[in-house]
């Protein structure tokens, strides 16, 4: 623990407004309670923290803006838990066994990568940037703009778990990867409990030289689909064969 019991300089009007921080334990201090982070902030394990020493409360609890020179990052089975909305202009990563509970909506303009599990319950908004990985996303996905990649990157293939999905515009886009038989880790998979609504930009990426067969991969799973995209691109798999 490291209890900060003076004036903490990059602490301003409930900014976080710079500095590292890579907390395995607490950090504590006076009135601690960030609305905004500017800083580079890592959370590890259920002990990462930061409290407020004035009522041992979370000072985290309150954070509705990840600025874009933000930084935070939950790893190792660490959980955060807001009362608030949140909106990520930064970077912004929830790691393997580890989550991010926003208060109602997340929405996106930057960077997010989701291995463990993000829940939003009023909704994930995408207006830019990106949504990568292969953990859950207890949401309902609205992407308007920016990429939403399934695996960590766009030749890592994974299986994103979504609760619902919908891309409405032309100018937002769905990265998959294919390089073999096995869903998850051979080719990508958004795996949607609910309805699917489709429209803007698929992107294949075929990885690994994998030439599939017919009817061996199956890069969309949801109860129910409607729309298609209006754009795919990376259908060419050899001079005599593509995708559909």
């Amino acid at each position: 623990m490291l209890i900060i019991n003076g004036t903490f300089n990059n602490f301003v009007k409930k900014m976080l407004s710079g500095g590292i921080y890579n907390l395995m334990g607490t950090l504590e201090f006076h009135n601690a309670s960030v609305v905004t982070n500017n800083g580079n902030l890592t959370l590890t394990g259920a002990g990462g923290q930061i409290l407020d020493s004035s009522t041992g409360n979370n000072g985290l609890v309150a954070l509705s803006l990840n600025n874009t020179k933000g930084i935070l990052s939950l790893q190792t089975g660490a959980a955060l838990t807001t009362t608030t909305k949140v909106n990520n202009k930064g970077k912004l990563t929830v790691g393997t066994g580890s989550s991010l509970k926003a208060g109602s909506s997340y929405k996106q303009s930057a960077g997010t990568t989701v291995d463990g599990t993000l829940t939003a319950p009023a909704g994930l908004t995408l207006k830019g940037g990106s949504v990568a990985g292969m953990g859950t996303i207890s949401a309902a996905v609205t992407a308007s703009g920016g990429q939403v990649t399934v695996g960590d990157s766009t030749t890592k293939s994974g299986i994103l778990t979504v609760t619902s999905y919908t891309q409405n515009t032309t100018t937002a886009n769905l990265n998959v990867a294919i390089g073999g038989n096995t869903v998850g880790t051979q080719y990508s998979q958004p795996a949607v409990a609910n309805g699917m609504a489709l429209d803007g930009v698929l992107n294949i990426k075929l990885i690994n030289s994998f030439i599939p067969t017919i009817g061996s991969t199956s890069i969309l799973k949801g109860t129910a689909v409607t729309g298609t995209f209006s754009t795919v691109n990376g259908t060419t798999i050899n001079s005599n064969e593509h995708f559909k």
